[in-house]
């Protein structure tokens, strides 16, 4: 059996990903390689909920035992639509799944995937198959869907 993967991402720049630092929600649950959600009203942030309208981006550490500031705040990997993401499929990926929309979905073991069985609310697209048995995919989020948008 594989070793989990955790999200990977592609920015073609040499400087990294851009990072953010926010409050973490006094009641947040998130870990990390959480997608999270920026409260822009309060200025905090916690895990995505179900079929999220809006992702900001990756939690870049756990709430307990994460990186925090002097200011304590949290850094978070934004998400760009121009971006390439590594992710899992959960449910039945097959090769005709390539160039379509899905949604993404928190398994039961904690991780987020790209949800096969989810063409409704969905929140990425397929752009590569790289290991099908495996259900290892390559994403880019859909820019509707990032609070953050850094890409097209």
């Amino acid at each position: 059996m594989p070793a989990e993967l955790s999200p990977v991402y592609y920015t073609g720049l040499e400087t990294g990903p851009l990072c953010l630092d926010f409050v973490p929600d006094p009641a947040g649950t998130f870990v990390k390689g959480d997608l999270v959600v920026v409260d822009v009203a309060v200025g905090d942030f916690d895990v995505c909920g179900a079929d999220p309208a809006l992702i900001a981006g990756w939690a870049t550490g756990p709430k307990t035992g994460g990186f925090v500031t002097a200011e304590g705040k949290m850094p978070v990997e934004i998400i760009g639509a121009d971006v390439a993401y590594v992710m899992t499929a959960a449910g039945t990926l097959v090769a005709t799944s390539l160039g379509k929309k899905f949604g993404v979905v928190k398994t039961a073991a904690g991780k987020w995937e790209v949800d096969i069985a989810d063409t409704t609310a969905t929140r990425v697209v397929i752009t590569s198959i790289l290991d099908l048995a495996a259900k290892r995919v390559e994403v880019h989020f859909l820019a509707a869907t990032l609070q953050f948008n850094t890409g097209s």
